[in-house]
């Protein structure tokens, strides 16, 4: 059917038929439009549900007929044995864990490496502070923690800033584990 609005100033036709098939016509294209409407509306209310609704899962109270709950009440909750003093525990049992790396296993034997600055460009520096970098190390049946030990120095009279040796090449920018027992995983 024409959808321009110039069918409406159009002289309708006398025939009785010709009326009936027209207003069948336009019923169903009616039908169609409310049916289209309804499928966007319901695209749009779960749009808006996904966007700004509750980001956890909840419990619909819809659910609660699947297993013939009716009330809060018959849901009784888990018995534990907390003392009235243990207010601040309960608080703090809520720490949220950040992500991050585990920590390294402390009970691991540590081996020191020094990695320092050839003699020639360590000419009238002092040593201020020491740089540790830590990594796993694996030997055949056995893991160790590596400390990689660079010494800082600095011009007594503070004529340039501190320098310090370069770390050895890393497969892995700041890794745990050393590039040789990462080619062994």
């Amino acid at each position: 059917m024409n959808t321009e609005n110039s069918f409406i100033t159009d002289p309708l036709p006398a025939d009785v038929t010709a009326l009936q098939s027209l207003v069948r016509e336009l019923q169903s294209e009616l039908k169609i439009s409310i049916l289209r409407c309804s499928r966007l509306e319901y695209k749009m209310r779960d749009l808006i549900r996904r966007m700004y609704g509750p980001k956890s899962e909840k419990l619909n109270p819809a659910q609660r007929l699947l297993f013939g709950i009716l009330d809060e009440a018959s849901i009784e909750p888990p018995a534990t044995g907390t003392a009235p003093n243990d207010q601040q525990t309960s608080a703090g049992a809520k720490k949220k864990r950040c992500g991050g790396r585990k920590p390294k296993p402390e009970n691991l034997p540590v081996r020191h490496r020094l990695i320092d600055l050839p003699a020639e460009q360590k000419e009238g520096l002092v040593k201020i502070r020491e740089e540790i970098t830590e990594q796993i190390e694996y030997q055949p049946s056995r893991f160790y923690r590596l400390h990689l030990v660079r010494p800082v120095d600095a011009h007594p009279k503070k004529k340039h800033a501190p320098v310090v040796a370069a770390l050895p090449a890393q497969v892995i920018p700041k890794p745990v584990s050393a590039p040789a027992s990462s080619l062994t995983f």
